[in-house]
């Protein structure tokens, strides 16, 4: 039985109906290839040779199962992005980055300057001697 590795990467918003097209198409040769073994199927299905041709018939429906899978995950990523509202995706865009200036960063600044100023106002300048020799 084969491994299953779950990748992520990205691709060209223009490039996703081809590969949803490619995966549709991935999974009706897998549909065939189910349909095949199922022809197949030996006659007495309790027997070593039935006991195979029924585990090879549950792999090829798992592949396809893991296909649709994939399928629906990317086509649910789409529909969200799609009709996620634009201010969300800039609220979580400015999360991710910390040095993204926002309302509260903006007025804790303005008046740790202000109060910044107001001791270097009330302080009175020192002379600096210079007790070179």
């Amino acid at each position: 039985m084969s491994q299953r590795v779950n990748i992520q990467f990205s691709i060209d918003l223009e490039e996703l109906p081809a590969e949803v097209e490619r995966l549709v198409d991935k999974f009706g040769d897998e549909l065939e290839t189910t349909s095949e073994l199922f022809s197949e199927l030996a006659e007495d299905v309790i027997s070593i040779a039935g006991l195979e041709d029924l585990n090879g018939l549950r792999l090829s429906l798992a592949r396809a199962d893991h296909i649709l899978d994939d399928i629906t995950k990317i086509a649910g990523g789409y529909i969200q992005m799609k009709t996620q509202p634009q201010e969300q995706e800039q609220q979580e865009t400015d999360q991710l980055n910390p040095f993204t200036p926002n309302g509260d960063t903006l007025s804790g600044l303005e008046e740790k300057l202000r109060a910044f100023r107001t001791r270097m106002a009330d302080e009175q300048p020192t002379e600096v001697s210079n007790n070179q020799q």
